[in-house]
């Protein structure tokens, strides 16, 4: 996996490291690989049991540790992220294995991506929707959004943002009118796509860029 100019689209099949940025360092990360980047949309696709790394930090939970954590891949039968240019949340579209039984969408609320020379950063914001495969929906962890509020790690200011924004999703999702639509539900990914055996190895020491904001 080769460093890249930040500014040259990443071509299909390109295998790339997806960031979390947390409280101005990268926390996590995993591989992903590149779908379709174009000015409107940038799709990766995590592939079964991809691996997890974790910075060693300690995190608002009851181990300390990332939510994820112990789990050291992704459990899923594959997830394609879809998110638009500048836009703070990602839409990822979920099977229940390679059978390619289709679970869903989870609307992920998160900072706009920020592209890196291994990747893409990004910080979660708590906040997200499931939508069942008929188009039903659940808001999931809004909770949390305050209780970060509270414990000074985001701004009332950044906290209202990501509910206004959960607002926006919850109403286009009613109105039946989600961007996304049903056009990758049926989409299957190259077989070459396969997990790589770990992280690389220097995931935490490529500079990065800390968004902390929030935008529509």
């Amino acid at each position: 996996m080769e460093r890249v100019p930040v500014d040259v689209p990443w071509a299909r099949g390109s295998a790339i490291v997806r960031r979390e940025i947390t409280w101005g360092r990268p926390t996590s990360a995993l591989p992903a690989y590149v779908v379709d980047d174009t000015d409107e949309l940038l799709a990766l696709f995590v592939p079964p049991d991809a691996p997890l790394a974790y910075a060693d930090v300690v995190w608002p939970t009851d181990t300390g540790r990332h939510p994820w954590w112990p789990g050291r891949h992704w459990r899923s039968g594959g997830t394609l992220m879809v998110q638009r240019p500048g836009e703070a949340y990602s839409v990822w579209h979920q099977w229940a294995s390679l059978d390619r039984s289709f679970l869903g969408w989870y609307v992920n609320l998160q900072e706009p991506l920020r592209r890196t020379p291994i990747g893409v950063d990004t910080q979660d914001h708590e906040l997200d929707v499931v939508v069942a495969p008929d188009g039903t929906w659940q808001v999931k962890d809004a909770a949390l959004v305050a209780r970060r509020v509270e414990e000074g790690r985001i701004t009332e200011a950044t906290g209202a943002a990501i509910h206004q924004l959960g607002d926006e999703v919850v109403a286009t999702l009613a109105r039946g009118d989600a961007w996304w639509g049903r056009r990758w539900v049926d989409w299957r990914p190259d077989p070459a796509w396969t997990a790589p055996a770990n992280v690389r190895d220097d995931w935490e020491r490529v500079p990065w860029v800390d968004g902390r904001t929030v935008s529509a």
